[in-house]
């Protein structure tokens, strides 16, 4: 069977098993001014997290608040662009080479229930 060659090293079980994903809500988004950038406000049930993002998708931002959207909550704190983000939100690539959110509003889910 042929690797795929978009799949990077392999990683043991207990590092991937410390990663917590999470179901996250967004709350609010805003678009920061100079940067092609946004800054979401995540509801992970026991806490908000702030996550920047590029703006490398299109989509209608008024229409992402109150969607659920899946978030790595754990990872630690680093900067984009001089903005500090707590998370990252979890994007797929279609086709074109467009990302947009991966929504998982089609099951009923709780904001905080852990992807596993």
């Amino acid at each position: 069977m042929k690797k795929n060659d978009l799949l990077k090293k392999d990683v043991l079980f207990e590092k991937f098993n410390s990663l917590d994903f999470l179901i996250g809500q967004i709350v609010s988004v805003r678009k920061i001014k100079k940067k092609n950038l946004l800054s979401f406000k995540v509801d992970v049930k026991n806490d908000v997290l702030n996550i920047i993002s590029r703006e490398d998708y299109k989509i209608d931002l008024q229409k992402i608040i109150g969607q659920k959207v899946a978030v790595l909550a754990n990872i630690k704190p680093f900067k984009i662009d001089g903005h500090i983000t707590r998370g990252i939100i979890l994007l797929a690539k279609d086709k074109k080479g467009n990302s947009s959110f991966i929504f998982p509003d089609d099951l009923e889910v709780e904001t905080g229930s852990k992807i596993h």
